[in-house]
């Protein structure tokens, strides 16, 4: 998969957990599937794992 660039003026853990949720509505990632794992996401979006972990933990708060 090719490197997402995030947009200015957005906090970039609300961006992430916009895709995350956006390739979960869509059927990427379905009930039961792994997501990609921190380094992962870290390295694809060019941000910290402190800002995935927050990306993660907005998503698990709306569950």
């Amino acid at each position: 998969m090719a490197t997402r660039m995030l947009q200015p003026g957005k906090p970039r853990h609300q961006q992430l957990s916009d895709w995350l949720r956006e390739q979960i509505e869509q059927g990427v990632y379905k009930p039961q599937d792994r997501l990609p794992s921190e380094h992962e996401l870290s390295r694809r979006f060019g941000v910290s794992r402190i800002t995935v972990r927050r990306a993660l933990q907005t998503l698990e708060h709306e569950a």
